[in-house]
Formats: C-alpha cells, structure tokens, sequence
C-alpha cells in the first residue's frame, strides 16, 4: 500500500578497501505488484534496460505460443491443443478474453475438433500475430480463407461449417417441389467472364518473409478474346510456400467448379439440415427429376400422386424420404434409394415396381412421404447449405452452393462433366402415315413424333436393304414430315441430335402400293430389254409424260 518505506542493500561480496577504488550504489527500481485490470491481461510482457547510445535502437523479438487450454465437453476438462492448427487457434480466439469472450459452454467442441482434423489431413498450419487493433471478426475471416471454414453463430452457439467432403451425402435433407413452397426454387450462375484463370497470394514465410507466388489455372492464357483474369489475395495466417500454393488450387478448382447457387423456400418443419450441411435437391423446373408423394404402397411397388413416363432401355430411380426412421449415418431421417423395373415400351403409369424390396424393418415407407424420381444420376443435385433466412413467420429460405467433392483432391481429377449435359437427344420415335391434300392432290406423308434435348434434330432415310442414309432435313421442333417417298418399299428414318444417324433412333415404316405420296416421276416404258422414258408431242412441243406416286 502507499507508504514510506526504508530501502537497505549489501554487497553481495566485501568491496575493495584501497584508495584506487570508489563505490557507488545507484537505486534503481522498485517492482510492485498492480492489482487493476489491465487492457490485455495473461500477455507476456517485455522490457528491457540499455545506456542511450545516442539514438533509438531497433529492437525485434520472437513470440511463440505452442498450445492453448481447450474445454472438451465429453471429458470435462481443459486439453492442450496445438495452436498451429487453425482451428483450435480460431477455438482460442473465440474463447479468450482479448477475442469474443465466448464461454466455453457456448462454443460447439464437435464443429471444430471437425475442422481441426481436416486441417490436419490436409497439412494446413500457420501462425499469425495479434499486433493490432483486430477484431475477433476479422481474425476468423483469415484463419478460416487459409483452413477452409467459417465460424459461424447457430443459435445461441458459435460453430464452424468445414469446406470438406462430407461422408454420407445421400442422406441430406431431400429438398423437392413436394415439400417447399410453390414458385420458390431459384437458380444462379457465376458469370464466365468473373471466372479467375490464376490466383496470386502474398504471405508471410517463417524464414524469407513477406513472399508473393502466382499458382495458374488450366485455362491461364488459352482463352481467346480476353486477357487472364488474375485475383489477388493476402493470407496473414500462411508462413509456408507448400501451404500457399494448395491453397490456390483449391480455390482455382472452387472458382472453375462450383459455378452455381440455389435458393428455395420451405416450411419451418420441412428443413432438417444446418448450414455447412449437404442437401439433395429435386426440381421439376430444373428438371433434376419428378417430384411427388407416396399414395399406396406394397413390398415391391410403389404409387405416386402423379403420373410418369417411363422409357425403354433407361435406367429409373426412386429416393424416398422417411418420416419413421432415422439415418445412422446423417443428420435427421433415413433416406433410401431403389431402381425401378425396366419397360419394354413406352409406359405411362403413376405406379411403379421396384427391382429390390424395401429393407426390412419397419418396412415400407409410410403415405404421403416426399419422393423424387427420375433417371439415374438425373433425379437428385447435391448442394451446400451456405446461408438459412427467415423469410416469414413460418417459412425459411435456404441459400446454397452446388457440391463436387473432387475439388478436396487439390491434385487430384478434376470434376466429371454434369450428368444434366447428358440428356437424350431423341426418344420415343414414333410414325404415321397421315393424309395431306396439297397442289389438288390427296397425298401420303410420313409424320415422325418425338421427345428430347437438342439444339436441332437431323432426320434420315434409306430403304431396306441398302446401306447408305439419305439425309431428309432438320427441323428444331420434334415434329418432322417426310414427302414424295416412293410407294410400295419399306423405309428406315432416323432421328438424331447430331449429323451422325448411328447417334440416333430409328423406327420403321411401311409404305404401301395404292397410295400417291406426292413424288413426280417420268414415265417409262420397256423396247426389249431397253427401258426408254416416253415423251409425246404435244402442240408441236415434245414434252416427257409425268406421273404422280
């Protein structure tokens, strides 16, 4: 306490005693204990005493912490964590004083021991010194752009979403037109010109320093018409060359595959799923398959609230959602998948017969559950969960990003083409023989009818037995007339999405005698074994003798 106080010192050894020497004994501090509460307790302090040279020293030092305390729920008690890891350090930063001051019981251990061991797989460390008026915001934004997560606030909690392959995809939330609310499925797209083609990154070695390397995408400089598109970005946390340059793979492979986003409204009760979550999505919009609910059921069939078309040589798929059993290996109910019987012709029916049955116990899924269906690999997308909103009193909006689990593999193959870019250009080719009247003349034409996907469709013809196609025209509508066919042959015709008839469908015809097809020939006659066209005079003028087929 404040008083006055006598000082007493000894030598700690007897001084010489002979004139040659002078003592002298300097005071020179007082070290007190300060019970206030300090701006930035538990910090290490420094201080140092030197003669003045003459001029302010430069003074540099080193700091290092290597562990921090971390609360683990599950055993009660306070771990050592190593603080290289970028996910126990932001763990740190959200517990400690000098950053959000959460409490521990408030800060989800689970999401960032997840984030942690993803760090750890991948080889991502780093370090970074809190020097600066840096707030704990701005503290996770960097350690998360460098460890591939987000803290973010669920509920009264702080968590992380981990950007990482998620291991059992396919039991997501199933998001349909079934359950979400009607017109509210959105889709958007990065703009191609937005598109980065190398990624520059500025951070700070742990010997050379501060350090720039430029990591290139496979399209750096082989895009015409425009110059590559570099972004630039500053990583505090990162100190290693090896660090920074799978950094800018991963986000080259982000920025190329990850191009689009969705937005869907649903009822409160219908979400089931978090963000950092992975959802299925099915939209008839989109058409990511057919949407419906269960009306009957058996052990091998299956009747939907809506009609289906059903076509030979495809394979179909059925995802049902549970309302009575939960997933094991996901985060609300069981989701199961089964093929659906093949047709030998175009089927169009609201029930449909399962190849395998349902698996035992309980059994059959119950009615009005949530299905899509559709072809394989063309029912269901996988999206992120990136954002949840509310939207009205009972209605919430989820906001995602498209997941390709490839781009985790920062050496690995790049993502497979869309499924979606697949789809068949031509099926269900059918044909008639109609009756058309045109110049004066009851004519026979050949209408082909079909469905699919193509820019245009180029039609073919040929007569049976010979090898050779004759190509009739293209048309952009699924509709197409063939005319002046000559009668009493058989004709194959092709359909196609390409110039190539062997990548279409063919369908045969039967195009009978005693019928005219429009088709103007020249008359001819048989002189021996010679055949000669006829011609006949006619006002002086010879003129060749025509027929109608």
């Amino acid at each position: 306490t404040a008083a006055a106080y006598e000082i007493r010192a000894r030598f700690a050894s007897a001084p010489p005693t002979s004139a040659e020497y002078v003592v002298e004994i300097w005071f020179d501090y007082l070290q007190e204990i300060v019970p206030d509460d300090f701006r930035f307790p538990n910090s290490a302090l420094l201080a140092f005493r030197m003669p003045h040279p003459g001029h302010m020293p430069e003074v540099s030092c080193g700091v290092r912490r290597t562990l921090a305390p971390v609360w683990n729920p599950s055993t009660e008690a306070w771990e050592d964590k190593p603080l290289n890891n970028l996910a126990w350090m932001a763990w740190h930063v959200t517990h400690s004083r000098r950053g959000a001051r959460v409490h521990e019981s408030r800060i989800l251990y689970d999401d960032f021991e997840l984030a942690a061991d993803w760090c750890d797989q991948k080889g991502i460390t780093g370090s970074l010194y809190l020097d600066s008026a840096m707030d704990a915001r701005t503290v996770w934004d960097h350690l998360g752009t460098l460890g591939r997560f987000r803290v973010v606030r669920k509920g009264t909690s702080i968590g992380v979403i981990s950007d990482r392959p998620v291991d059992a995809p396919e039991q997501g939330l199933l998001s349909t037109d079934a359950n979400s609310h009607v017109s509210s499925f959105g889709l958007g797209y990065l703009k191609s010109q937005d598109r980065a083609d190398a990624v520059r990154i500025t951070y700070f070695d742990k010997v050379k320093g501060r350090t720039t390397i430029q990591v290139l995408g496979e399209h750096y400089h082989n895009i015409t018409n425009r110059s590559p598109v570099v972004r630039d970005m500053t990583m505090p946390v990162c100190d290693d060359n090896g660090v920074a340059v799978r950094a800018g793979r991963y986000w080259l492979r982000c920025n190329r595959y990850l191009v689009r986003t969705l937005s869907r409204t649903m009822r409160i009760e219908a979400i089931g799923c978090l963000p950092g979550h992975v959802i299925q999505v099915a939209s008839d919009v989109a058409e990511w398959g057919i949407s419906s609910r269960i009306k009957a059921v058996s052990e091998t069939t299956v009747t939907l609230g809506r009609t289906v078309t059903l076509e030979p040589g495809l394979i179909y798929k059925i995802k049902v959602k549970h309302t009575d059993r939960l997933s094991i290996d996901g985060p609300g109910e069981l989701h199961e998948e089964r093929t659906i019987v093949g047709v030998a012709e175009t089927t169009i029916t609201d029930t449909l017969t399962l190849a395998e049955p349902w698996a035992d116990a309980p059994g059959q899924p119950a009615l009005d559950v949530v299905v899509s269906f559709g072809e394989a690999d063309r029912y269901l997308r996988l999206y992120r969960v990136t954002r949840i909103t509310r939207s009205s009193r009972h209605l919430r909006t989820i906001e995602a990003l498209e997941y390709a689990p490839e781009i985790y593999e920062d050496e690995g193959e790049v993502p497979a083409p869309d499924p979606a870019a697949t789809v068949v250009a031509v099926a269900g080719l059918q044909a008639a023989i109609l009756d058309r009247l045109e110049d004066g003349l009851q004519k026979k034409v050949v209408q082909l009818l079909w469905h699919g996907r193509a820019l245009k469709w180029y039609v073919f013809v040929r007569r049976i037995g010979d090898i050779s196609w004759t190509r009739l025209g293209d048309t952009s509508s699924p509709t197409f007339n063939a005319r002046n066919l000559e009668v009493g042959h058989y004709y194959d015709f092709v359909v196609s999405g390409t110039t190539n008839p062997g990548d279409g469908e063919a369908v045969t015809v039967d195009f009978p005698l005693g019928v005219l097809s429009g088709l103007i020939q020249q008359v001819s006659e048989y002189v021996g074994d010679v055949e000669e066209l006829l011609f006949e005079n006619v006002g002086g003028a010879v003129m060749a003798v025509q027929e109608v087929m």
